[in-house]
């Protein structure tokens, strides 16, 4: 398998090791520090994207805690596929520059890149009298008659928007 593959992993312990120590090896993507000596294959491919402590000659895994894993926008010939509209809101990983506009080549350097969490633009129609408020459509306005019993808006939902999902932890082959 490939240096640098990431699977989810459905166990909170890391993977077993092998013996002996050149075979395969995997670990849990949590963002930990690797030393470079031991590593030099993985830190080639990786290098400082994910943080590095030069002093210590020291680099990381990535941290995926958290994340959903969203293939990279670079269609078969490594041109954006335009299937990510907010690309370019990307934060780049830890040591890396992002491109500053659609204007300028360079998606590849956003490998590894985060996006926060957001609800695509919506609308909601509304038609009647809810409580306090009279609404056509797109047009709502107060009767500024709060005692009005005939209902009202409420907001509903969660704190972020997201599929159906079940957790798991992500391990990456290091060696």
């Amino acid at each position: 398998m490939a240096l640098g593959l990431i699977i989810a992993y459905f166990s909170n312990d890391p993977p077993p090791q092998p013996v002996p120590p050149e075979m395969e090896e995997w670990m849990l993507c949590k963002g930990q520090p690797l030393q470079q000596s031991d590593y030099p294959d993985l830190f080639n491919l990786l290098g400082s994207r994910f943080g590095r402590d030069a002093g210590a000659k020291s680099f990381n895994l990535p941290s995926l805690c958290g994340y959903f894993i969203r293939g990279l926008d670079l269609d078969q010939d490594n041109k954006p596929a335009n299937q990510d509209p907010d690309v370019y809101t990307r934060t780049p990983p830890k040591g890396e520059i992002p491109p500053p506009s659609p204007d300028v080549p360079g998606v590849q350097t956003l490998l590894g890149s985060t996006q926060s969490s957001q609800t695509g633009t919506h609308e909601h129609d509304l038609t009647g009298y809810l409580g306090n408020v009279w609404g056509d459509d797109k047009n709502v306005s107060s009767t500024e008659n709060p005692s009005d019993p005939y209902g009202d808006v409420s907001t509903v939902g969660g704190t972020d928007t997201y599929p159906k999902n079940v957790y798991v932890n992500y391990i990456m082959r290091v060696k």
